[in-house]
């Protein structure tokens, strides 16, 4: 029996290597060991989220195949929906720190919560970003 394997770019490409943490060799060579490896389908990395303003319609977030966070800046910036170009400013510069810092700012933030880091960062943009991520 063939069966055709779904995998999203996101999932294994680029938060591979935050949710992962270096498993995505090991997944891949299990996919190959497995004989699957010729089966699995690459979606385009995309999330999709429900309008808090318009209930019932959704908004998408299209990642281009470029490397993170410029694959991130850029899908947040072709979406109209969600954020305004305000907000998308605001939003910007309270990432300014993990972009310009890297990996180390990231974990230096490990022990807050996505509302203290805001709160820190005073983001005017709160209650905007909490939509996108609760």
């Amino acid at each position: 029996m063939s069966h055709l394997i779904c995998i999203s770019v996101a999932a294994l490409k680029q938060d591979a290597i935050a949710a992962l943490q270096g498993a995505y060799p090991n997944t891949m060579s299990l996919f190959k060991e497995l004989n699957i490896e010729d089966r699995l389908q690459w979606k385009s990395h995309s999330m999709i989220f429900a309008r808090p303003d318009a209930p019932g319609e959704f908004s998408r977030f299209d990642f281009p195949d470029l490397p993170a966070p410029i694959n991130g800046v850029i899908a947040i910036l072709r979406n109209n929906q969600m954020l305004t170009w305000p907000e998308k400013i605001k939003f910007a510069l309270g990432l300014l720190p993990a972009i310009v810092q890297g990996q180390s700012y990231v974990e230096r933030q490990d022990k807050l919560t996505v509302s203290q880091w805001m709160k820190k960062q005073a983001c005017a943009f709160q209650s905007a970003l909490m939509q996108l991520y609760l």
